[in-house]
């Protein structure tokens, strides 16, 4: 506004540009879709929230799918397949050992409970 004020030329000049360059930047941020990765990610935090509830243990490999779950995150290697699926899973296939943790789950005939893109979600489960 300061600028656009003056008497200079060259001062309106810079002002009328960020002006304009605000709004051809604010319309491309509006028209861009989001990225569905991070969609997945907010979409399978709130399914499990409404699954089982806020504040639990959440064996994960992304943080913020937690962090929307409202849980508690705990490493991929918190798995252990010598008992029942106590805490629930969320394992995204494309991030830190996703893939391996996801095979040794199919080697034993479990499924998941719902997908979403690369995310499959375990829930509890009494036993196997």
């Amino acid at each position: 506004v300061h600028a656009l004020q003056s008497a200079g030329t060259a001062r309106k000049v810079v002002g009328v540009l960020a002006v304009v360059s605000s709004i051809v930047l604010w319309i491309h941020i509006s028209l861009t879709p989001p990225d569905p990765d991070r969609v997945a990610w907010r979409e399978a935090g709130e399914w499990i929230l409404v699954q089982v509830g806020p504040n639990r243990e959440i064996i994960s490999n992304r943080e913020r799918l937690v962090f929307y779950a409202q849980g508690v995150q705990a490493p991929l290697s918190a798995f252990t397949d010598k008992g029942p699926l106590s805490r629930p899973m969320a394992i995204d296939a494309e991030y830190e050992g996703g893939k391996a943790l996801l095979l040794k789950l199919h080697s034993l005939r479990l499924k998941p409970d719902k997908q979403f893109r690369s995310i499959s979600v375990y829930l509890p489960r009494p036993g196997y």
